[in-house]
């Protein structure tokens, strides 16, 4: 939640603290288990006539990401204001967490690495 104050506060959002609740709550899910690609099972890639191709449903990704009617559900709007005003929002907070993941990764690889040298 304080990472999503702190973004709408930087970027001047007008919002209502339930519904950006929501949001990062969403965001923090959807980042730590996302959901499975089912055209390609996952894996990021079909296999067709012997060739491996990047999956066209995920982009070779693996996962799916939330839609707009998804988001609007849960945030009880409509699909085209998930998508005009949420949508942005709501990826504002995921890169801010992958961000923040990628941080923390650099920060102990540098601990550890630096232990063992």
């Amino acid at each position: 939640r304080h990472l999503a104050s702190r973004i709408a506060q930087a970027e001047n959002w007008k919002v209502d603290d339930i519904k950006l609740d929501i949001c990062a709550h969403l965001a923090v899910i959807e980042h730590k288990h996302p959901g499975k690609c089912k055209t390609c099972n996952g894996s990021g890639e079909i296999l067709t006539a012997k060739v491996a191709k990047v999956c066209p449903s995920c982009n070779g990704v693996g996962s799916k990401r939330m839609t707009n009617a998804q988001l609007g559900r849960a945030l009880g709007v409509s699909k085209d204001a998930a998508r005009k005003t949420w949508q942005y929002r709501y990826e504002q907070i995921y890169l801010a967490l992958y961000d923040y993941e990628q941080e923390i990764a650099r920060h102990l690889y540098k601990q550890f690495y630096t232990e063992v040298a």
